[in-house]
């Protein structure tokens, strides 16, 4: 018996072009974090949560900076035979990384929210949303 699924195709050098794109964009909002709670005026005990914040979002930046230089690499590699076996197998290790890193973006969030003195209800509505 031969099992072939001919009409069934992903193209793994598209997806990564598109994934590398959003680890990107995460990058983008994680700078963006990193340099909000240095911005800010603080209160002395809150000095340590906004540390902790800073700290969260630079390993997540660099996380996402290095996972979109790996999804544009993944990008690149078009073919057919071991190339494709090699492409997704590196796909999936991305994946791995970048659902950890997604993760440690929400903890983050979590940290800059918990630091936050004047943090509406609203916002920890959001906090608890995005978590879930």
């Amino acid at each position: 018996m031969d099992c072939q699924l001919s009409s069934v195709y992903f193209d793994i050098a598209a997806s990564a072009g598109w994934y590398s794109a959003i680890a990107g964009v995460l990058a983008g909002f994680a700078l963006l974090y990193i340099l909000f709670p240095l911005d800010h005026e603080s209160a002395e005990g809150d000095e340590t949560e906004t540390g902790n914040a800073v700290v969260v979002f630079t390993c997540a930046f660099f996380s996402l900076l290095i996972l979109a230089f790996t999804y544009a690499v993944l990008a690149g590699r078009t073919g057919d035979g071991p190339v494709v076996g090699v492409a997704a197998h590196e796909q999936l290790l991305n994946g791995a990384a970048f659902g950890l890193t997604t993760l440690l973006l929400l903890f983050g969030l979590h940290e800059l929210l918990g630091a936050c003195e004047h943090s509406e209800e609203f916002a920890r509505v959001v906090e608890r949303f995005l978590a879930s």
